[in-house]
């Protein structure tokens, strides 16, 4: 027999990321890492990639976990406004569940014209 769910549903669920967001906001917990959330919500961290990949057993809890990676892009770039925090609030950004920015090159396309001549065997044109 199956022990019984820590947290039964997604509003359960829910309810509880918004008390950690809360926490989180308040600075008692200093950071909205996936540890830290483990460590709040008292499960182990495959328990938390289960809610997010079995969708028939736990339906719902993907979109609450959704709404945890949105509130940590937007943690990270109130961050990014500290001169002394820009770069690592940037070097957060770029992970996946933070936000999963990109370093892009802009790269500038101009006309181009290009003319192809091909000659037959000895260097006569096709006819």
């Amino acid at each position: 027999m199956a022990r019984p769910r820590k947290i039964a549903t997604a509003e359960e669920l829910s309810e509880k990321l918004t008390e950690f967001i809360k926490l989180v906001d308040s600075g008692k917990i200093d950071k909205p890492t996936d540890y830290r959330l483990c460590e709040y919500l008292g499960v182990e961290y495959t328990t938390v990639e289960r809610w997010v990949n079995d969708k028939d057993n736990y339906i719902g809890y993907a979109d609450q976990l959704k709404k945890l990676e949105l509130y940590r892009e937007q943690f990270w770039l109130n961050k990014a406004d500290d001169p002394k925090l820009s770069t690592f609030a940037i070097f957060n950004l770029k992970q996946k569940k933070n936000g999963g920015y990109t370093d892009k090159q802009e790269i500038e396309h101009k006309d181009l014209k290009i003319d192809v001549k091909i000659n037959g065997i000895n260097g006569n044109p096709f006819a």
